[in-house]
């Protein structure tokens, strides 16, 4: 374990120490002497100026515990800022657990102290064990006491806050699971959820979708509380993640609100550039809305094939012969589809959104693949195409 701490010239007065938490006090003018005599790390690493070095803190201090000096810069500018950032980082090897002590910064060491922290987890993937601060300034002057405050939760925010953005960005919902997996109670019980969602995302499961983000919402009601007093930034983060995928819930036994749901996930996919997973459920949303329109199972396999046939132009015929061989029992009902004609324009017609999809889950292995910036202009025109048909043929939804 490895103690990282700062000293500076200031004139520091002797108080006691009092970590709370732990019950621990100390009476030192030094806090690194407390926090040394309390943790016993494995090295001291002290961060000072060459003007602090000759002062007489650093005598008091090396000769009160075994430390290792680092010289940094004075801070006084941006580039003097990024040199002491530097120094921190490369007094620290992967996979080090730290105590980092910022009580004796000077001017923004101690904000540079905390990115330098979740820096350091990310970079290095070391863990901070104790982010703390001794607060002599909130002492009680009566008793000369002064309070220890733990500031790695504050640290933690920095995961949380990487974590759901994270989630809202790709909808990859694993590291935000991982995180709610350290935690107790009705929070600790959003983890099944997010990843439920998260796993419909990512392996085109609209079904689950629409069921999970309908629980999600729930659950972040139940947990807001508990949140709000263990993790209180917490709250507002599940509450936009709620509002966020709120828009995929969809009420038990309503296909039309099913569909609207799915054609707002395909949105989602290509503002996202997930552009397989928007094409792959763009070009099965056509055969669910006329299963939905014709009042049949859009999980149905049977159904489905009949529907595509039906996009396709009803029949198929031998090519040598020119006989029908296969056609749909629904061919002279299709005149009373709305915006018939766009369907099958899109299907296989100029756009060719069945051909466009399997270029792309074929992952190109053809001839001539398209380049991705064509399909990506292609997509765009094919959820329009998906809004237009969906104004003309909602009303005649049930």
């Amino acid at each position: 374990m490895k103690l990282l701490t700062f000293l500076g010239t200031g004139r520091y007065e002797p108080t006691n120490y009092i970590w709370e938490a732990t019950g621990k006090r100390k009476y030192t003018k030094i806090f690194p002497i407390a926090l040394t005599e309390w943790l016993q790390p494995d090295e001291v690493v002290v961060f000072l100026t060459s003007e602090a070095e000759k002062h007489d803190n650093w005598s008091e201090l090396k000769n009160a515990i075994n430390a290792k000096p680092v010289d940094i810069d004075d801070g006084a500018s941006e580039d003097g800022l990024w040199k002491i950032f530097a120094a921190i980082v490369e007094n620290v090897k992967p996979g080090d657990r730290l105590i980092i002590d910022i009580t004796h910064g000077f001017r923004s060491l101690p904000m540079l102290g905390l990115l330098v922290a979740a820096y350091l987890k990310s970079s290095k993937d070391v863990t901070v064990q104790h982010l703390v601060y001794g607060a002599y300034e909130a002492r009680n002057k009566e008793s000369n006491e002064s309070p220890v405050f733990e500031l790695t939760s504050f640290l933690n925010l920095f995961d949380w806050m990487v974590a759901s953005k994270h989630f809202l960005d790709t909808g990859y919902g694993r590291p935000l699971a991982n995180l709610l997996d350290k935690v107790d109670g009705t929070i600790g019980e959003l983890r099944n959820g997010i990843l439920e969602l998260s796993d419909g995302l990512h392996l085109l499961r609209p079904m689950a979708v629409t069921r999970s983000a309908s629980e999600l919402e729930k659950r972040v009601r139940q947990a807001s509380q508990e949140a709000a007093r263990e993790i209180p930034p917490l709250v507002e983060m599940l509450c936009h993640i709620s509002e966020s995928y709120g828009r995929f819930a969809v009420q038990e036994g309503s296909p039309k609100q099913q569909l609207e749901a799915q054609l707002k996930m395909i949105d989602w996919y290509l503002e996202r550039r997930q552009l397989a997973q928007a094409l792959a459920l763009a070009r099965e949303w056509l055969p669910s809305l006329l299963c939905v329109f014709f009042g049949v199972d859009m999980l149905n396999t049977r159904e489905r094939e009949d529907m595509e046939l039906l996009l396709a132009g009803g029949k198929v015929k031998d090519r040598h012969t020119g006989e029908t061989i296969k056609e749909s029992h629904r061919i002279n009902s299709w005149d009373t589809v709305p915006a018939g004609k766009r369907m099958r324009t899109l299907w296989s017609g100029s756009i060719n959104l069945a051909q466009l999809r399997n270029d792309v889950l074929h992952a190109g292995f053809r001839e001539k693949p398209k380049k991705p910036e064509e399909i990506e202009c292609t997509l765009h025109k094919v959820v329009g195409e998906l809004k237009a048909i969906w104004a003309e043929i909602k009303d005649d939804i049930e």
